[in-house]
């Protein structure tokens, strides 16, 4: 049975790619050489399973842990006393937000797209541009953030922590520190948080030898996003959030997204010239449930985005048979939400 599965992927994926490949990166298409457990090698070799999320090692721990999901949803922090990290990252939609920009503390509006914060942990570095270290330095900063919480202090915020009761929770997390209720705790406790956020799907039971876990339809498209050069930038275990990459290879993005703003990526932090378009590589876990795309949002489905990512990094004219692949192969890697990605009970003063 399995032969005979191999022999149908490989007899209906014979497609062809309109212009744009250069020589050395035309598509392959699935041959009867290409067997299933090639494509797993192959697959394994430029991707990788996603690292479970970890357990707390002791009780402290696991104290961080449940002070950062209290944390994460709280809006006693910020100053409107209505905006928490929740705001930009919703439990519903993945941990992002459907707005093309999200919008903020007393209703700012950000210059980029909120990403998931599933599985962002796990990258090499956090926001578009690069400018926060870890989920940690992002919790932190997010702290005096003008869209995100507003503060002008650490002080200013803490006290608001303070007062809304929190000094109890932080001393019991935090038991070394003399004045436990400190920017440096918040973030840690913050990240211990979205360090569980972690979503393995049906892609990372195929990678670990279960050959059922994926279609045949979502073979052709993991074939095809292996050989036309997707894998090139969104590869790791994170398919992406790995490296940074400038947008538009082969012409401007935003000629392909009808963006309204030509956003300078990177070169706005850096002030480096190669840095010019410059963002960080998205990654594609869960891509199929957190539209809008791109930094600015001015994609609305995942089958354009496919359409532009070959025009503008891979010069390619894709056929509608692979971007419907493509986008099968994309939705195999949408993970369970995780089940403490959700408000806990109110802290009481």
């Amino acid at each position: 049975m399995r032969a005979l599965r191999v022999i149908l992927l490989c007899a209906a994926a014979s497609w062809v790619v309109s212009c744009g490949a250069s020589p050395s990166r035309a598509p392959s298409s699935v041959t009867a050489s290409r067997a299933f457990t090639t494509l797993r090698e192959d697959a394994r070799m430029q991707l990788a399973p996603i690292a479970p999320p970890p357990r707390p090692e002791n009780a402290l721990a696991a104290e961080r842990i449940a002070l950062g999901r209290k944390l994460f949803f709280e809006t006693a922090g910020s100053v409107d006393a209505k905006t928490s990290c929740e705001t930009c990252h919703h439990p519903e939609v993945y941990g992002a937000d459907r707005a093309a920009r999200t919008v903020g503390v007393l209703d700012r509006v950000h210059m980029h797209n909120a990403p998931t914060v599933f599985n962002a942990a796990g990258q090499f570095i956090q926001h578009w541009r690069g400018d926060r270290e870890s989920v940690e330095d992002q919790a932190k900063k997010s702290l005096t953030g003008p869209v995100s919480a507003g503060n002008k202090t650490f002080a200013e915020a803490m006290d608001r922590l303070a007062k809304a009761g929190y000094e109890p929770s932080f001393r019991t997390a935090f038991p070394e520190s003399h004045d436990a209720l400190n920017e440096t705790n918040f973030a840690v406790a913050v990240g211990a948080f979205v360090r569980t956020l972690v979503t393995p799907s049906r892609f990372d039971r195929f990678l670990q030898g279960e050959d059922a876990a994926l279609s045949d339809k979502e073979l052709r498209g993991l074939d095809t996003f292996l050989t036309v050069g997707c894998a090139d930038c969104h590869n790791g275990p994170g398919v992406g959030g790995g490296r940074f990459a400038r947008f538009g290879v082969r012409e401007a993005y935003w000629e392909a997204t009808n963006s309204k703003e030509h956003d300078e990526g990177r070169f706005a932090f850096t002030h480096v010239e190669s840095d010019r378009y410059v963002f960080k590589v998205s990654s594609l876990r869960n891509v199929a449930e957190t539209a809008p795309y791109f930094h600015d949002g001015s994609v609305a489905t995942l089958r354009e985005a496919i359409d532009v990512m070959a025009r503008v990094q891979l010069g390619l004219r894709l056929t509608e048979p692979q971007v419907s692949d493509l986008g099968a192969f994309l939705e195999s890697l949408t993970g369970s939400r995780p089940s403490n990605f959700a408000p806990p009970e109110v802290v009481q003063p």
